[in-house]
């Protein structure tokens, strides 16, 4: 056992990955996620559990289908499982490569719920630490955007694990030359035209005065200490004073806590009600919130999410022009809709798709099965997931108990936010 897979043992201990857990690793064919492949296959051979690499082809470039496919020769030859996701569609020209990122960990957390794949494996090294600490540092990010990346996080119901935080470039670079191990050089990570590139390359003139990515980990790991007591305190908040509803809505009884806590628990019920994977600006949550401690507030939208006042309280519910459009269903396969309902569906062969009721859905389901509203807001209603056939024929609206004799439908609503 080389050096760096004795270590990777000990680091693995440290994020209470169990033996016999099947472990998934995102593997683009670069250096540090070809060493992570191959340093966790050590380790799963000695401790009873299966790899399985995950490759996202992107379609962004002529050569990356053929980048893939040579990726998973390389992994072959070592004995790891591999698998090629697809980005299809439409790709946006703005902001590629943060919709990219997404993307990819939508395609591989779905692939892992898919197949019972409880943790995902990423890469990401002490440099990559060092360099988001950075960024973040020059958007003006506060603590939460200072204590860059957690060694654990959760993100759509997979575990993400970033085993290696500790370990530096060139130590990854070391190991794959001893395992003579080739891998794939992306022409993007030279590109200057990128933020990360541009701080890529600070990093020696930094480390020159001190600044090392040793250095800005640890402060980057001090601002997550103060980040996870803050994160406790609004938990606390919003379990005495908040109530959220498996329908998609929540109820805030009152505002009264120092403005740092209600900031975040703002934030918090935006993520989670809005469907939003990122956090809402600063300077639009101190707007909203100077708002709410006004008696003559009467309302608000912000994120994706109205805000009215009801009966002393805060109603904050789903804002419906922000809605998701429908996704297609396939039997017994989880789809996740308005990046907050997880549908699964047992129905006929056919074209399936689930998406907001509507009101003209609210209208026909009222009149035909005698349902009565049992919501403090109509739009709360049109807002639901409804199950529609290829005609737009309603089958099935979980959260109304309503569903037709062929079909079998559930609707799970995410109450913690969903983060790529």
């Amino acid at each position: 056992m080389l050096p760096l897979e004795r270590k990777f043992s000990e680091l693995v201990k440290t994020l209470k990955i169990q033996p016999n857990t099947p472990l998934a690793v995102a593997c683009s064919g670069g250096p540090d996620s070809m060493a992570l492949a191959l340093i966790a296959h050590a380790w799963a051979r000695g401790h009873k559990s299966r790899i399985i690499a995950l490759t996202v082809d992107h379609g962004l470039r002529k050569e990356s289908a053929k980048e893939a496919k040579q990726v998973g020769v390389w992994l072959k030859k070592q004995g790891i499982a591999h698998i090629v996701l697809s980005w299809k569609g439409r790709k946006p020209k703005r902001n590629i490569q943060e919709a990219a990122r997404k993307a990819r960990y939508l395609l591989m957390t779905q692939y892992c719920k898919q197949h019972g794949i409880t943790h995902l494996l990423v890469a990401h090294h002490l440099e990559d630490q060092a360099e988001t600490f950075l960024l973040r540092l020059a958007r003006g990010s506060g603590v939460d955007g200072l204590s860059a990346m957690s060694a654990l996080t959760t993100m759509y119901d997979v575990t993400l694990a970033r085993p290696l935080l500790g370990l530096s470039k060139a130590q990854l670079l070391d190991y794959l030359g001893k395992r003579k191990q080739a891998y794939v050089n992306d022409p993007s990570n030279e590109n200057p035209a990128f933020e990360r590139v541009k701080i890529r390359k600070l990093l020696p003139v930094l480390a020159e005065v001190g600044l090392t990515p040793e250095r800005l980990a640890r402060t980057a790991s001090t601002m997550a200490r103060a980040r996870a007591h803050l994160e406790e305190e609004t938990g606390k908040f919003l379990n005495r004073s908040c109530k959220i509803f498996q329908e998609g809505y929540a109820r805030l009884e009152h505002i009264g806590i120092s403005e740092e806590i209600a900031l975040r628990a703002l934030a918090t019920l935006i993520m989670i009600i809005g469907g939003n994977d990122v956090k809402t600006r600063l300077n639009d949550l101190e707007r909203l919130y100077v708002a709410l401690k006004d008696p003559a507030f009467k309302g608000a939208t912000l994120g994706g999410c109205v805000f009215t006042r009801h009966k002393g309280a805060t109603l904050i519910y789903r804002e419906l022009k922000g809605v998701a459009k429908p996704v297609a269903v396939k039997p017994g396969a989880p789809v996740l809709w308005d990046n907050r309902f997880d549908i699964t569906a047992q129905v006929p062969r056919g074209v399936w798709r689930v998406g907001a009721l509507t009101q003209k859905g609210w209208l026909w389901l009222a009149g035909t099965q005698k349902i009565k509203n049992p919501f403090p807001n109509k739009n709360i209603l049109y807002s639901l997931p409804a199950l529609r056939d290829f005609r737009g024929r309603i089958f099935a609206v979980p959260h109304l108990k309503f569903s037709a004799t062929d079909v079998q439908c559930e609707a799970s609503f995410k109450s913690t936010p969903v983060m790529p």
